[in-house]
């Protein structure tokens, strides 16, 4: 039995529709495949901010280093304290994780 239904763009709509041929199955799969990819799904921290972001959308510090002197600002941050006692120290240069790749 087959049903056909106008839809509000007014093109015919076959319920319940054919079945899928071996082409549109493999293309569908395919597709799938190639959106749960590694580098589509793989993220990592960023160096500057360490908010995770896609490895796709990310530098590698290396390829910026000389673009990173903008983070460089005098009295903003200190290296961390072990105890009372120890003397307070400006961190020199731009604070990055450098275990981010």
């Amino acid at each position: 039995m087959t049903i056909t239904c106008e839809n509000t763009t007014d093109l015919a709509t076959e319920f319940p529709p054919t079945v899928a041929d071996n082409d549109l199955c493999h293309t569908i799969a395919l597709n799938v495949c190639k959106k749960m990819n590694k580098s589509n799904i793989e993220e990592a921290g960023c160096a500057v901010c360490s908010e995770l972001a896609p490895v796709r959308n990310l530098s590698q510090v290396k390829n910026i280093k000389n673009m990173l002197h903008i983070l460089s600002t005098p009295g903003v941050t200190r290296v961390e304290r072990k105890n009372k006692n120890s003397l307070l120290r400006e961190y020199t240069g731009p604070v990055l994780d450098f275990t981010c790749n």
